[in-house]
């Protein structure tokens, strides 16, 4: 979006909004299989501008703190040193000498009436390099998406600074290592999008502790070990989706508290042990993928309670009763 736009920028961030009211909502319809979800990458740069702060606008005016914005100014330009190829140069705006339009560069937008950084917003620009721990420094940042890019190296654990942090998305890159678990800190996360990365280590327990956490995106990584219980604690999550890893143990029977939870997505694991009868609580669930795992016994005659399911993946287990199964739920079929 250009200067002189602005006008056109409050209609943009208006419709934005009102879009991710309804995919943050406990109602909101997941349009294609969950194997391809996330490969969809349905957040665009317009649905994710929506993520900064009610009150940001694009660009900032003055700022009422210099040391502040100084100190975004040196963190921005420091993640750009650490980005070795900028092929759509899209990063050409960054730049010291031009610091005061700081909230005019692009994939930047700042807090209403600061030159504060809420949001960083870099989908798709086939940029190459590592994530500088310096984004840390960024205190008032709310979203910082840098999906469908080619960023390596580790997730900086110094992210754990970012209290205001709501919305990461780091989708579709080449990152490596163990998820940090100082991720937890950030109180504040509603939406988690690690898939399509090279992760590696197991899912941080300290998750159980992100109250308001609404969508956990880790498929197509290599993540190890059981699923924490604890995101049992998450009772506002919708979307669960950690498909294609290497993860063991049983599915946490503790899953059925939560309420909300329209998508359980564990396809392609190595999961033992039967399927909990306790998600049949879970009345919002729309879609549960638990095909190519290792599952064994029944299949939950109640999950016939589950008025709202769309699609139920259960093949390349070791399940019995299915056929009875779908007589009992002939009505998805009609």
């Amino acid at each position: 979006m250009r200067e002189g736009q602005m006008e056109r920028c409050v209609l943009i961030e208006m419709l934005s909004f009102a879009m991710l009211l309804i995919i943050l909502s406990s109602n909101a319809n997941n349009n294609s299989n969950l194997h391809c979800h996330d490969i969809q990458g349905r957040f665009s740069v317009v649905k994710h501008r929506v993520l900064v702060d009610a009150d940001s606008t694009r660009p900032g005016q003055d700022g009422s703190d210099n040391d502040d914005h100084e100190r975004d100014v040196e963190a921005l330009l420091s993640f750009k040193n650490a980005i070795i190829l900028d092929p759509m140069q899209s990063l050409s705006t960054w730049n010291a000498s031009g610091s005061e339009q700081l909230c005019s560069w692009n994939g930047i937008w700042c807090r209403k009436g600061t030159q504060r950084v809420v949001a960083i917003i870099l989908p798709q620009l086939r940029l190459e390099g590592t994530i500088s721990p310096s984004i840390g420094a960024l205190s008032l940042l709310h979203t910082f998406n840098l999906s469908h890019n080619s960023f390596t190296g580790r997730i900086p654990p110094q992210l754990r600074n970012l209290k205001a942090l709501s919305i990461l998305d780091l989708s579709f890159n080449g990152l490596e290592g163990s998820i940090p678990t100082s991720l937890a800190d950030c109180m504040d996360l509603q939406l988690i999008r690690l898939s399509f990365n090279n992760l590696t280590g197991s899912i941080p327990a300290q998750f159980g502790g992100l109250v308001n956490l609404k969508q956990l995106r880790m498929s197509y990584n290599g993540l190890v070990g059981n699923i924490p219980i604890s995101l049992s604690n998450c009772t506002q999550i919708q979307r669960i989706v950690l498909g294609e890893n290497n993860l063991t143990g049983t599915i946490p029977p503790e899953f059925g508290r939560l309420g909300m939870l329209e998508i359980l997505s564990l396809s392609d694991n190595h999961l033992a042990g039967s399927i909990p009868i306790s998600l049949s609580n879970c009345t919002q669930l729309q879609r549960i993928l638990l095909d190519w795992n290792s599952l064994t016994g029944t299949i939950p005659p109640e999950f016939g309670r589950l008025s709202m399911l769309e699609i139920l993946s259960l093949h390349s287990n070791s399940l019995s009763n299915c056929t009875q199964l779908i007589i009992e739920l002939g009505h998805w079929l009609q």
